[in-house]
């Protein structure tokens, strides 16, 4: 990410989203990780030339404008102003939705850090694509809607890279009448690894997928989430594997470890079944639930490698 004091950008829509998120806006101001040079608005909703100090400009007027990023503050138009300013020759890949704002703990210079430098997610179930679309972002990971059997994630994190450089292969076809949905597998011998395509109706859908966002991989930016229920009798092997991975990573578990890598929160003790053991939480309830999950963790800090991530729990000098 290159080293700037502050981000030029422009604000595109001064409706009712632009009065909620104005706060935010100001706030990213004040730490000095943006500069507004301009905003955007529809010449019928021009009244005055400035709002809150900042200019108001037609689209047709920044044809000659430089910024850094343009931040689009309308949830109901995003996609139509997205697709007005790319007619505008302005890169989809410096269009952020200002709906990411509203994160806790948002941070402008986090945020964009995993933009600029694209984060790449391996993940053993959907918590991945739950992370994307909470961050508005592509995916840049091929696994999504993917669940993962276990003992294959496990061996995919350790060589990430050579299980990526290999063709997705079917080992069973999907049949929507059968209710079966296609098995893929990357690998030969020994070294097979396979998944299920729960999303997909046919191995050929789930292939183009894969390739697609195979793509976008960025191995210089992985982050690596597992999750593994404390009654899974193969518990220790995968705790173990997920010990020697290199790259950022968080492991969800239900019981307890002496391993750094993995974290208990507390707060999901709220989902064990009346009269069932604590090591018997869940771990998916942290994938369906991520509202609940950010109350627990910065996520910013968490996928940037920060070792302060942690909301609650956190030791009180």
């Amino acid at each position: 990410m290159k080293k700037i004091l502050e981000y030029k950008c422009v604000v595109w829509g001064i409706g009712n989203d632009y009065e909620n998120l104005v706060n935010q806006i100001q706030f990213e101001v004040a730490k000095g990780n943006i500069i507004i040079t301009a905003l955007v608005a529809r010449s019928q909703d021009i009244v005055e030339k400035t709002l809150d100090g900042i200019i108001i400009v037609t689209k047709e007027e920044m044809k000659d404008m430089t910024f850094d990023y343009l931040i689009v503050t309308s949830s109901l138009y995003f996609q139509r102003i997205v697709e007005e300013a790319k007619e505008l020759n302005i890169s989809e890949d410096k269009i952020i939705n200002g709906s990411v704002m509203k994160l806790p703990f948002f941070d402008f210079r986090r945020y964009v850090s995993l933009v600029e430098n694209r984060i790449t997610i391996l993940s053993d179930d959907c918590w991945g694509g739950y992370i994307y679309h909470k961050l508005f972002m592509k995916f840049y990971s091929p696994c999504i809607n993917i669940k993962w059997q276990k003992d294959s994630f496990v061996k995919f994190i350790q060589k990430p890279r050579y299980y990526l450089s290999q063709p997705l292969r079917m080992e069973r076809e999907g049949d929507i009448r059968g209710n079966l949905f296609p098995i893929g597998s990357l690998g030969e011998g020994e070294e097979k690894v396979y998944m299920d395509l729960v999303h997909s109706v046919c191995f050929e859908d789930a292939k183009k997928l894969w390739d697609k966002r195979l793509e976008r991989v960025n191995f210089e930016n992985l982050f690596i989430k597992l999750g593994i229920d404390a009654s899974d009798k193969n518990r220790d092997f995968y705790l173990d594997g997920f010990d020697q991975v290199k790259q950022k990573k968080i492991c969800f578990y239900s019981g307890k470890t002496e391993s750094k890598s993995v974290i208990y929160l507390k707060r999901f003790e709220k989902f064990v079944t009346t009269g069932a053991r604590m090591d018997t939480i869940k771990y998916h309830d942290y994938c369906r639930d991520l509202d609940w999950l950010l109350k627990s963790i910065d996520i910013l800090k968490l996928l940037n490698g920060k070792e302060n991530f942690l909301r609650e729990g956190q030791h009180v000098s």
